[in-house]
């Protein structure tokens, strides 16, 4: 009886480990998508890449190699009924972003697309959406 305790206990301590381990990992990998009615393709995107996924990193807290950042030029998009530069972004990320966070995602990601793709900051907006582990489901 004694051993089925220890058994039973060492199974329930492993699943414990296993399933912060696991949370852990999914907690570092925010997703930034943004999507923009600026033409891009005479744009070198590589600095836009790398300075997004460096801002990303350092305000949400996680290793650059686990941000992923899509970006969409020329898309449809009218903003106050004009088609000047404008752009829509999302971010998803498992990591809890407070309002401070969010702010600073807003003010930073903003400044990126005015310098690099011309876009005032009066014409972005950024999307927030806060997963958890509890909503997501086992495939």
């Amino acid at each position: 009886m004694r051993e089925a305790t220890k058994t039973t206990t060492a199974a329930k301590a492993n699943q414990s480990v296993n399933h912060s381990v696991s949370d852990k990992h999914a907690i570092r990998m925010p997703c930034l998508d943004i999507s923009t009615n600026v033409n891009l393709d005479a744009v070198d995107t590589d600095p836009l890449f790398s300075d997004l996924t460096q801002a990303v990193s350092r305000i949400v807290g996680v290793s650059e190699n686990l941000v992923m950042i899509l970006i969409k030029g020329s898309v449809g998009l009218t903003f106050g009924g004009t088609k000047e530069a404008a752009a829509f972004a999302e971010i998803a990320s498992m990591a809890d972003i407070n309002t401070n966070i969010k702010r600073q995602l807003i003010s930073t990601i903003g400044s990126i697309l005015e310098t690099k793709l011309c876009i005032p900051k009066t014409r972005f907006v950024l999307k927030v959406f806060n997963i958890t582990s509890s909503s997501n489901s086992k495939l």
